[in-house]
């Protein structure tokens, strides 16, 4: 009976057997450490390289639990888990970076506890831009830049509307969107548009001022200034007045003039470092408001008002 029970015994045993072979067949041939991309199909050459990799890391049997690869670009970020779940991580610049990446980190994670690395190459500075070309890339301004500009126009004045060419020049300093500058404005001559017989026949002005302003970016480069500006100008005034025999007495004499104003405008880029910046301007003589003209020979009154409007250019140092 009992050498009947042993084969019996066998042939039931035997589907155990052979069932206990095929699992440990089968986990002998799963990867021990099987690669992961994104996307799961990669194209040339990154195929190869994880091809290569596979077999690599079926040879060494090392501390590998799991690698998941993600493909961005040329490049890719590479995650790497060990069989306790450690994981680290670190950029591939190009497909022949992957197989030494994995050699690396197999042993900078056997020797640490835990880390991250991410070696990620730091993106060269970038050269120095104005402003307005920061403010379009979205970069962080430059602290400060000196400018210096120049323009041409006209300006139009008092109640005798008088018209005069103006030429001005000056210098600023910008700090992100704001320029804060001294400059000199010069009205050569001052021509009335209204009544041929005024008094005044002659003024020109020459002025200083200080102006204070921002920047508000349009894009591409473009921006539209406003600002306030303070002047102070010397007039000189050449008048004469009817004389009692009919003959002209002739005057002439030098005053000052404040003024405070504002103005704004477009500035447009004509290359890297210069753009175009057109102003238009208005200002009153807050000292001399609706004033007239006192006495027999006195002056007539400075225009109390002006509006100018001025094309020019300006250009970083």
């Amino acid at each position: 009976m009992a050498a009947l029970h042993s084969p019996l015994r066998l042939a039931l045993a035997a589907p155990a057997y052979l069932a206990l072979a095929l699992v440990a067949r089968a986990a002998n041939a799963a990867p021990q450490c099987p690669i992961r991309t994104r996307p799961p199909a990669l194209q040339h050459p990154w195929d190869e390289a994880v091809d290569r990799a596979r077999s690599g890391l079926a040879a060494q049997r090392g501390d590998c639990k799991d690698v998941l690869l993600d493909v961005e670009g040329s490049g890719a970020r590479l995650t790497f888990t060990t069989l306790d779940g450690r994981q680290a991580t670190r950029w591939l610049e190009d497909p022949s970076a992957l197989e030494p990446a994995l050699a690396a980190l197999q042993v900078t994670l056997s020797i640490q506890e835990q880390g991250t690395l991410d070696p990620r190459p730091a993106p060269a500075p970038a050269p120095a831009a104005s402003p307005a070309h920061a403010k379009e890339r979205g970069e962080p301004s430059p602290p400060t830049h000196l400018l210096v500009h120049g323009q041409a126009g006209a300006r139009l004045a008092g109640s005798d509307l008088m018209l005069a060419p103006a030429l001005g020049a000056g210098v600023a300093l910008t700090a992100s969107d704001f320029e804060l500058g001294v400059g000199a404005q010069w009205e050569p001559t001052y021509q009335s548009l209204g009544d041929r017989e005024s008094p005044s026949t002659r003024l020109s002005s020459l002025g200083a001022n200080i102006a204070a302003g921002r920047r508000n970016p349009l894009g591409r480069g473009r921006a539209i200034v406003t600002g306030v500006r303070v002047s102070a100008a010397i007039l000189h005034q050449e008048w004469w007045l009817p004389g009692t025999s009919e003959a002209k007495t002739e005057h002439e004499g030098e005053r000052a003039q404040a003024r405070m104003g504002a103005y704004a405008g477009p500035i447009i880029p004509v290359s890297r470092a210069t753009r175009l910046r057109a102003l238009f301007e208005a200002d009153i003589d807050p000292m001399h408001v609706g004033a007239t003209r006192h006495g027999e020979n006195a002056a007539p009154p400075l225009p109390w008002w002006g509006v100018s409007l001025s094309l020019g250019v300006e250009s970083e140092l």
